[in-house]
């Protein structure tokens, strides 16, 4: 990646636990990370939250809050470079609450995210990234 990629991401919480995105791979530990994505041109940051949270979920959200803006520069394949717009929702269906998991709208039948107790980032059990959202979740 040789730009810089504007995303915004999606913090929910629920009852201690916050839903995540949970990855693995081949070369790095198990981490976490906020539903959402990239901000198309012309887009702002809330429209591209409703709509990533749209695909990804087939949730409509309300009450988005814009919590803070993350520079974030990590290596995965390369270098990579993001302005994270981190904002806290809430779903207008409630009934994701009482989901352990949540699966995907765009990919049927494959777990998009689970509810994980915010305890297990706070102590460090559990990576969520990018770095820097842990003190958002309470």
């Amino acid at each position: 990646m040789t730009h810089i990629r504007p995303i915004s991401l999606g913090i929910f919480t629920y009852n201690g636990k916050v839903l995540l995105g949970e990855y693995e791979t081949e070369t790095a530990n198990p981490f976490c990370r906020p539903l959402g994505g990239g901000v198309e041109f012309g887009e702002t940051s809330l429209d591209a939250l409703h709509r990533e949270i749209k695909e990804e979920l087939d949730h409509d959200i309300h009450s988005a809050k814009l919590l803070t803006v993350i520079e974030n520069i990590f290596y995965k394949d390369g270098q990579g470079h993001e302005i994270v717009f981190l904002y806290h929702a809430k779903f207008i269906d409630v009934s994701i609450y009482a989901q352990n998991i949540v699966f995907s709208a765009e990919k049927p039948d494959t777990v998009a995210a689970k509810w994980i107790p915010i305890a297990d980032f706070k102590n460090g059990t559990k990576t969520l990234y990018p770095l820097g959202i842990v003190p958002y979740l309470d």
